[in-house]
């Protein structure tokens, strides 16, 4: 991948960087922090596609808000009941003792976002 950013030129807009997220399978937010990184964007190219890109995730998230069809779900509750506490409390002490890896860890259970792992250990 990293020969195939070198040949990108000329980003300028936030649909641009969409397509080439989806192309390269990442987020958006992280090509744009690459992009960055290899000077294939400036600072100033990079702060207002980043400010389009936060309006966006903003406006998102207000929109889920809005939504209707009952609660927000619960994951890391979710998960202690579908595998049980033996197994969570198993995984969780290997990730502490960093015999796995957060990314693993999420995988293991059944987690998309890491960020559920770090509540699940918190309950």
């Amino acid at each position: 991948p990293e020969a195939e950013l070198q040949e990108v030129n000329n980003i300028t807009s936030l649909g641009e960087v969409d397509q080439l997220a989806k192309d390269f399978e990442v987020s958006p937010y992280a090509l744009l922090v690459r992009l960055r990184q290899v000077n294939k964007i400036s600072q100033a190219q990079y702060s207002s596609l980043e400010k389009e890109l936060q309006a966006r995730y903003l406006a998102q998230d207000e929109k889920l808000k809005k939504a209707k069809g009952g609660p927000s779900r619960n994951r890391p509750s979710e998960v202690r009941t579908q595998f049980g506490n033996p197994f969570v409390d198993t995984v969780l002490t290997t990730w502490h003792e960093q015999e796995l890896t957060l990314h693993k860890t999420s995988k293991l259970l059944g987690l998309n976002n890491p960020k559920h792992v770090l509540e699940l250990a918190e309950i």
